[in-house]
């Protein structure tokens, strides 16, 4: 087979999705299968993994809202029962408090598809991801030059800085563009790696 062409078993082991949820994909339209080889298995393009990339980043996405959304009202729902003032969405730091926690469940879905890729694993990829969150804990044990080192480049500093509840003149406090930066960093790492060396595979 050309190498070009991926199975959809292949595929699905690769990105963690079920074979029912391609074929699922492929009955509604969302992403067609490119053709069968000759003996009748059906196999997809690498302009169809990115097709299929393109779908998880936008459910990622949609369910960042989701979770964002349904944790604010159900807040404004307890405020409100209690007799107590609602929150305003006038409220600067409310919204960067939003949109940061609305990030925060994206990258990671993110992070751990492109893993994913990577460790030909979901179980490799969801445990590099929960490292990546825990880690930070431990780099605190370090001498401060070695905080100063590793916690900026670290997923949780980013995410923090962007929610705007990252602690004040900490190394863990970055700028909105370096922590934008930082994230898009982790991603396209993990993606090139991922993609790169899912292509290699002699399929």
């Amino acid at each position: 087979m050309n190498k070009k062409q991926y199975l959809v078993g292949e595929i699905a082991a690769a990105t963690g999705l079920t074979v029912r949820t391609l074929q699922h994909y492929d009955n509604i339209g969302l992403l067609p299968v490119s053709g069968r080889t000759t003996s009748g298995r059906r196999y997809y393009s690498q302009a169809d993994l990115v097709q299929l990339e393109q779908i998880i980043f936008y459910k990622s996405i949609a369910i960042g809202i989701m979770i964002t959304l349904l944790t604010f009202l159900s807040g404004q729902i307890i405020l409100s029962s209690n007799g107590m003032n609602m929150v305003s969405l006038s409220s600067f730091e409310l919204i960067q408090l939003l949109v940061g926690c609305a990030v925060i469940p994206i990258f990671y879905c993110l992070l751990t598809v492109c893993l994913t890729f990577l460790f030909q694993s979901s179980a490799g990829s969801i445990s590099f991801t929960l490292g990546t969150m825990l880690l930070p804990a431990f780099i605190t044990w370090f001498s401060t030059p070695v905080q100063q080192v590793l916690l900026p480049i670290m997923p949780r500093s980013a995410l923090h800085s962007l929610a705007g509840i990252a602690e004040r003149g900490t190394t863990e406090e970055l700028t909105i563009l370096s922590s934008i930066s930082t994230l898009a960093i982790w991603i396209l790492i993990a993606y090139f790696i991922g993609v790169w060396k899912f292509k290699r595979r002699d399929l």
